[in-house]
């Protein structure tokens, strides 16, 4: 199967490679604004939002007692992210293609 997807692959030229090629490309640059955002001394107590403190993590309100995995503080940004990240691949889906009939003659 591997020697047929690479013949796929050099048949329509295609570059295995060139998928992860974009990821490590930026990688870097990613991983620099999150050292630069994470040692940052102007983010703390700077004010956003419902935020007090944008060195502090998330925390909306304390729910009094405590949910596995998540603890007793409610954190609205991950249900933000969660819910951005549907809504671009909801946009960014391709339609459905309708398959082709069968023809049923013998």
């Amino acid at each position: 199967m591997t020697k047929e997807t690479f013949a796929l692959y050099k048949k329509h030229g295609v570059n295995p490679v060139g998928g992860c090629l974009p990821a490590l490309i930026q990688m870097p640059i990613l991983v620099g604004l999150w050292q630069a955002l994470n040692n940052s001394v102007a983010l703390r107590h700077a004010p956003f939002l419902w935020i007090d403190n944008l060195a502090a993590p998330d925390m909306l309100f304390n729910m009094h007692y405590d949910v596995p995995w998540i603890g007793h503080w409610f954190n609205v940004l991950p249900l933000v992210v969660v819910s951005l990240m549907l809504v671009q691949t909801s946009c960014s889906r391709p339609p459905p293609q309708r398959p082709k009939p069968r023809c049923s003659r013998r």
